[in-house]
């Protein structure tokens, strides 16, 4: 995370907030690209070995390299308690949770099969950070 945080000069918050699913390992990943400066991120990915369901992420890019999502009829808006708008987006698979803060764009992914997270939880942790 320091690493990221100096590559962008900026300091990165996290959730205080985690999610209330059993993990057995976290793993985190920056990827640099270094070709174009277009595709940095950093991947924060919570996994149960025993439990494979229990398999949550989040996604961290600069503002100036967000990604964009089409209008569709499995999303819906909410507003986070600091004003910024968030889009959760019901997907096959995940569950997202997509906003920003700061100078970050931050993208919560729950494996679609863990029933007891939903999006007002997803927000909820999404409003931890300060």
């Amino acid at each position: 995370m320091k690493k990221y945080e100096s590559h962008f000069n900026h300091v990165l918050k996290l959730p205080k907030i985690k999610s209330s699913i059993s993990f057995t390992h976290q793993l985190g990943r920056f990827s640099e690209d270094t070709e174009y400066n277009l595709n940095d991120s950093l991947e924060i990915k919570f996994i149960n070995s025993e439990i494979v369901e229990n398999h949550y992420k989040i996604v961290i890019l600069p503002l100036e390299n967000t990604l964009t999502f089409k209008s569709n009829a499995n999303q819906k808006d909410y507003t986070l308690t600091n004003g910024q708008k968030a889009l959760y987006i019901e997907h096959p698979l995940f569950n997202f949770l997509i906003f920003e803060h700061d100078h970050w764009q931050y993208v919560l992914a729950i494996d679609k099969r863990v029933s007891k997270i939903t999006a007002d939880t997803l927000v909820e942790i999404a409003n931890s950070i300060e």
